[in-house]
């Protein structure tokens, strides 16, 4: 039952992306190879490079290590569009971002899965043809399905939007808690084996790197930034549970999303700051 809600609050979420979109913002950075080129590198090169060579250098546990892997290989969380938005990126740049990014992973979490367990020699894998349905059900299908719904109630769509989104967070929030004071102790016991460091250093590097390639318009850099640093648990638990990995692995699956989620809120409001006071772009629509 907790699945099936986690899920269909995960699925509102991308339905409200799509109430918010026009058909061509699903192909708006894909018409931008250097965008496209740049959000690649820093989401699916960068990160998992970065965990990996953190798990190698720090003593943490196995199964951990294949939770933090997992995370830093799973890109494009379903709340990215919406945190894309909340910074100041423009609506075709956030879901023609997420579209091409989220498509992009069916082909290469796959290839990133299998070079990790050749540099590391474990046997390990994620199906293409698993990944591709479930960002089929959970991400594509949800999206056409806002789009062509907008199409029908126009102006309305905004507002139903907003509604789809509220209720995708009064579902999600209660999980999520009741997921805290139930693993709370578990995932306490990881700060002081490496673990917090290496997350803290995986979500840090992702934040830069995205911030980097960004891209001149600041509202980009900052939803770059927020792209390389927060990944999909959704993923992360499909392959942690196609590679039979202990469910401690799934504590460090949680460690890592509270983590990104803080660091990211701190970085959101330091560059916020600094954009400010230094006269540039502070959230709005940015192209």
């Amino acid at each position: 039952m907790i699945h099936l809600l986690v899920q269909s609050s995960l699925i509102l979420l991308v339905f409200a992306v799509g109430l918010r979109s026009q058909w061509g913002d699903l192909f708006h950075v894909v018409r931008r190879p250097r965008l496209f080129l740049s959000g690649i590198v820093a989401v699916n090169v960068v990160v998992p490079a970065v965990a990996v060579t953190m798990v190698v250098l720090l003593p943490i546990a196995p199964v951990t290590k294949a939770g933090i892997v997992a995370m830093a290989a799973a890109p494009m969380a379903p709340f990215l569009p919406a945190k894309m938005l909340k910074l100041g990126a423009a609506q075709p740049f956030a879901t023609g971002f997420y579209v091409a990014l989220i498509i992009t992973a069916i082909p290469v979490v796959p290839a990133t899965v299998w070079l990790i367990g050749r540099l590391t020699g474990h046997q390990v894998g994620l199906p293409v043809d698993e990944l591709a349905l479930f960002v089929l059900t959970s991400v594509l299908l949800p999206l056409l399905a806002g789009r062509l719904v907008a199409g029908v109630v126009g102006e309305r769509a905004a507002t139903l939007a907003k509604l789809a989104t509220n209720a995708a967070y009064v579902i999600l929030l209660p999980i999520v808690l009741l997921l805290l004071v139930k693993t709370g102790g578990g995932i306490a016991a990881l700060v002081g084996d490496g673990t917090l460091v290496a997350i803290a250093v995986t979500v840090l590097v992702g934040l830069l790197m995205g911030h980097a390639l960004g891209g001149p318009e600041p509202a980009n850099r900052r939803a770059t930034a927020q792209a390389a640093a927060m990944r999909h648990p959704g993923i992360a638990a499909m392959f942690l549970r196609d590679n039979s990995a202990d469910q401690h692995a799934m504590l460090a699956v949680v460690l890592f999303l509270l983590l990104s989620v803080i660091i990211s809120a701190f970085y959101d409001a330091w560059i916020t700051k600094r954009d400010r006071a230094a006269g540039g772009e502070t959230p709005h629509e940015a192209l």
